[in-house]
């Protein structure tokens, strides 16, 4: 095996790695000294990348970009690199632009819209796209408030959405369900389920808006628009133990939604992290805008394809035999089945393990036949995605022992089925499940 300038790979260096990593690199290695070697990388072209200076070196994946971390030995420097081996200075603007290296154009450009040279064009592109309102067009280094925030997510969903020049029905002059703002863009927001209150029938407009905030609302944008099935999976954050409970999901949802430049809607801050709790800024805001903006809406096939793989998913979660450990060992469920169940003897709580197995199988075949219906193009998709959702949330609420589902379960509710009829599929799914007996 050879380099990309004919050298032969043994005898150049001291080690090559057997299997290629991310992107197709391989690792190797030169001695330095009696006993200590040295580390670099070689791309997918057998070209070397990284020069055989560094201890250990890491290939790392962002936002569908590679890029080496190589830390410094006897330093706590850390230097950056791309699959080509050029050197990156600005590891936050090449995740954002797949890029560091800022043209003078984009200076000039930045200069004059008062924005940092990263968002001058998607910026740009916002305004020609007529999707940032002229009250944010200007501070754009500024934290965004979660009115502001409303004001762009409404007027993206109204472009895109081709709304022509006026809105319609309850969003054309609604009422506000807050009692602290009576902002339409608000009301719309909220209206669409882009945004919620903070209690008490409160919005608090003027609050800064956190990056996990933002990726929720971002998210729900995505679903709106009919742009969000098309995930890719995207590595850890190593900050992601600070993450919020009710954000995680968004997080690593959003940033595995790509738009047509290839780049995620919204990405990390650089060096492997999120940074959950820092404020989002306005250029930051309408980078993501114009992001979603130019995203494709999902098709059909996208749906499900993406259904089916959630399916999959939870199919695979549980097996009698996990239930049947989690029921008998789990302490949290010994205190189910004894407090609020009065389950004591172990006859007793296999029974329940069984009846608890039914409900799981019972489950995934009401969303086999959610995927059954993916497939006719006279169904409405938001329609069986909605009725999805009210499955699978049905599903997880028994299985992470939810009080009020396990006592339902147990009362013989049929949950499930009163879903298929509140959404007129019962004659349809009576004929899906004699259909699947003869199979």
């Amino acid at each position: 095996m050879t380099d990309s300038e004919g050298n032969i790979l043994s005898e150049k260096y001291w080690g090559v790695s057997t299997e290629a990593g991310p992107g197709g690199t391989l690792s190797v290695r030169i001695k330095a000294g009696m006993t200590d070697s040295r580390s670099g990388l070689l791309n997918s072209d057998f070209k070397e990348v990284v020069p055989c200076a560094y201890g250990e070196i890491y290939v790392r994946e962002q936002n569908g970009l590679f890029y080496v971390e190589a830390p410094q030995l006897f330093s706590d420097k850390t230097d950056y690199y791309d699959l080509e081996g050029n050197v990156i200075e600005d590891l936050g603007a090449f995740l954002k632009n797949g890029s560091d290296k800022i043209s003078a154009a984009q200076e000039e450009a930045a200069a004059a819209l008062g924005c940092d040279s990263w968002a001058a064009n998607e910026i740009q592109s916002a305004i020609d796209a007529n999707i940032v309102p002229d009250s944010l067009r200007g501070s754009y280094r500024e934290k965004i408030t979660r009115l502001e925030f409303c004001r762009l997510a409404a007027q993206t969903y109204f472009v895109k959405s081709g709304g022509g020049y006026i809105w319609q029905g309850e969003n054309e002059n609604p009422t506000s369900p807050f009692v602290d703002v009576n902002d339409p863009d608000v009301s719309r927001a909220y209206n669409l389920g882009i945004v919620s209150g903070r209690g008490e029938g409160r919005f608090a407009p003027d609050e800064l808006i956190t990056r996990q905030e933002a990726a929720v609302m971002l998210c729900n944008l995505a679903k709106v628009l009919e742009v969000d099935h098309t995930v890719e999976t995207v590595q850890p954050y190593i900050d992601e133990g600070y993450f919020a409970d009710w954000a995680k999901e968004s997080i690593y949802r959003i940033s595995g939604i790509k738009a047509d430049s290839g780049l995620a809607i919204m990405t990390g801050t650089g060096e492997g992290k999120f940074s959950p709790w820092f404020n989002y800024q306005r250029q930051q805001a309408i980078a993501t805008m114009i992001r979603l903006y130019r995203t494709e809406k999902n098709t059909a096939e996208d749906f499900r394809l993406s259904f089916k793989e959630d399916i999959d998913e939870i199919a695979a979660s549980y097996t009698l035999g996990d239930i049947e450990n989690s029921f008998f060992n789990d302490e949290k469920a010994k205190e189910y089945y004894e407090k609020w169940l009065g389950i004591s003897d172990t006859s007793e709580k296999q029974n329940y393990v069984v009846e608890l197995d039914d409900a799981y199988r019972t489950t995934i075949m009401y969303l086999r036949f959610c995927e059954y219906l993916c497939d006719d193009p006279d169904e409405s998709q938001k329609r069986i995605d909605s009725m999805a959702q009210d499955i699978i949330d049905r599903f997880r609420s028994i299985t992470s022992l939810d009080e009020n589902a396990i006592l339902n379960l147990m009362h013989g509710s049929t949950e499930e089925f009163s879903i298929i009829q509140r959404y007129g599929y019962t004659d349809k799914y009576n004929e899906f499940v004699q259909a699947q007996l003869k199979e």
